[in-house]
């Protein structure tokens, strides 16, 4: 492996001796060893750095060894960017660990892989080793390739130079960023409270590094190259870390992935906001409210106002929460319970009542279906179409599915649902109905099915 590698230790040396012994499966050529001094009034901090340096004796593989060793503690914050500093100033690109990291050898192929492969690409700004939800029942995705993401991962990363070269160590006082830049990055309130937050925390002395590469990586719009399975993982969960001494929960069942060079990957890695969102509400906390709009064209309608809003047509644009899926044939591919609003503009009436292929199929019921599905409990469906009597009903040769002022109050409503012949298992209450011009507006709320309510 010729990318070098920079081990930041923080005087723990069993984490140390650790991590060398996984470098042993990969055997790098070229290591720089930055140790961190002792806290002041820490005898033990003493002693520890003593065992920390001794740690090198363990690299005994044809290797150039490179020390930085502080002479009083610098902290996480100081520390780190000192020595990736030194990194970036004798090389062009690095891998970065901390002494806490684990990882196979999928991780430095990856890396590597990354570093070479994406050097032209000027979205990217650094490459995480990290998936963090890639093991979770409700991860969003489906294929297995590398994408770009917004969200930096640390446990295990690489990046360049001159990406490097963007990370601002004072970012927080930039108030022209957090005031104009930010919000149009993070196009939602919820999210956009949350970084503020964090904002307010390294103003008050927070030393997070990472959070501070973040921001530095949206100032500069850049995302991360994203593996499509966690590759490395952190053995620092303790009393003695600076900031993760416990395991979160949603890390529960974290293992390690694979990556291969021999998969296809795409020339030009896709951007994935869905998986962001994701990530912010699963490890962040940060709640959002969630609006799809089917059939959306280019611009998804966001008429209620959530905090993202998602979009479905024929079409894909994976940068604006657009996906691909004919909805005559196909689901809607989001889990069960994912959004608070559905919407449908100009659309229902292009989804056929009965085809056949060859079996007999019921599209717009098996619609119906999906979009109760993926409502949350009391979440809201608005449908807006063209609708009988009026001609614009008819006008149109793709228009194949005939509305009313009774479709859905007579067959898809928690009275009469008698679409259930036809296979419907879902149940709205029917919230309003109102005429604008010949389309007939109609706001629903997903509720539970009633029983024995089929009228035939």
């Amino acid at each position: 492996m010729d990318t070098p590698v920079l081990l930041l230790n923080f005087n723990r040396p069993h984490l140390t001796a650790g991590l060398i012994e996984n470098l042993r499966l990969i055997r790098p050529k070229k290591i720089y060893f930055a140790i961190d001094g002792p806290r002041a009034g820490r005898d033990d901090d003493k002693e520890n750095c003593s065992l920390v340096e001794k740690t090198m004796e363990l690299i005994d593989w044809d290797c150039e060894v490179k020390l930085s060793k502080n002479k009083e503690n610098l902290g996480l914050r100081r520390n780190v960017k000192l020595n990736i500093d030194w990194l970036f100033s004798e090389n062009e690109t690095g891998i970065i660990l901390e002494d806490d990291v684990r990882f196979g050898t999928d991780f430095f192929s990856y890396c590597n892989y990354s570093l070479k492969h994406y050097v032209d690409d000027q979205r990217i700004g650094a490459i995480s080793g990290n998936n963090l939800v890639s093991h979770l029942k409700d991860y969003p995705r489906n294929f297995d390739e590398p994408f770009l993401c917004s969200i930096f991962h640390c446990w295990g990363w690489a990046t360049w130079r001159d990406r490097w070269a963007l990370y601002d160590d004072n970012i927080e006082l930039d108030k022209d960023f957090f005031n104009n830049r930010l919000p149009s990055f993070l196009n939602n309130t919820a999210a956009l409270n949350f970084w503020n937050s964090v904002r307010s925390s390294l103003l008050n002395g927070l030393s997070s590094w990472a959070w501070r590469m973040q921001l530095s990586l949206w100032r500069a719009n850049r995302y991360c190259v994203t593996p499509p399975s966690n590759l490395a993982t952190n053995d620092g969960f303790a009393d003695d870390s600076t900031h993760t001494s416990s395991m979160p929960v949603w890390l529960e069942g974290w293992g390690l992935g694979k990556f291969s060079e021999e998969t296809p990957h795409s020339k030009m890695l896709q951007l994935d906001p869905i998986f962001d969102e994701f990530e912010n509400q699963v490890i962040w906390g940060i709640k959002m409210t969630k609006s799809l709009d089917i059939g959306c064209g280019r611009n998804p309608k966001n008429l209620f106002n959530a905090d993202i809003v998602y979009g479905i047509d024929v079409r894909d644009d994976l940068e604006h929460n657009i996906k691909k899926a004919d909805l005559v044939i196909e689901r809607i591919p989001y889990e069960d319970a994912y959004f608070e609003y559905v919407t449908a503009h100009d659309f229902l009436e292009h989804i056929p009542r009965l085809m056949y292929l060859p079996e007999r199929r019921y599209p717009f019921v098996e619609l119906m279906n999906e979009i109760y599905r993926v409502l949350k409990p009391n979440g809201t469906f608005l449908s807006f179409t063209p609708a009988y009597p009026h001609a614009e009903a008819f006008r149109d040769p793709t228009h194949v599915n005939i509305i009313s002022d009774q479709t859905f109050s007579a067959y898809f409503d928690d009275t009469n649902r008698w679409a259930e012949m036809y296979g419907f298992k879902g149940a709205f209450k029917i919230i309003s109905q109102e005429w604008r011009g010949p389309h007939l507006l109609t706001l629903m709320q997903k509720v539970d099915v009633p029983e024995n309510t089929l009228k035939l």
